[in-house]
């Protein structure tokens, strides 16, 4: 107990994180994208975990501007589930007010064990 009480008082107080709203409301729009497309995805079976790099470019309105795969994993099935729900999904949601800009692009890797 008293270990306990001389470490309590050599301790600072609290340790708090400011993170810019922009980023936050950035990695909480790009999880919501995530979202969408794992919903899209029909992956059937696939082994291993390839990966397949995207590019989205997103309007502030949340219409999608463009998808393309911009590294293939080397899995047919797998590039293609990816590439098709690309083609699915043309609207995510509105930007939040925190993220600035006509429009946004985001580069992100689908893993296939994530969307399975």
């Amino acid at each position: 107990k008293q270990s306990l009480n001389n470490l309590d008082s050599k301790l600072s107080g609290r340790t708090s994180v400011n993170v810019p709203q922009g980023r936050y409301a950035a990695a909480n729009y790009e999880s919501l994208i995530r979202r969408m497309y794992a919903d899209a995805i029909l992956p059937g079976t696939i082994s291993g975990d390839p990966v397949v790099k995207v590019q989205l470019v997103i309007a502030r309105s949340g219409n999608v501007i463009s998808a393309r795969i911009i590294g293939a994993s080397g899995t047919t099935s797998w590039d293609r589930a990816v590439k098709k729900a690309l083609d699915r999904v043309k609207h995510i949601a509105e930007f939040p007010p925190e993220i600035s800009g006509s429009q946004k692009t985001f580069n992100l890797n689908f893993n296939s064990r994530n969307f399975q």
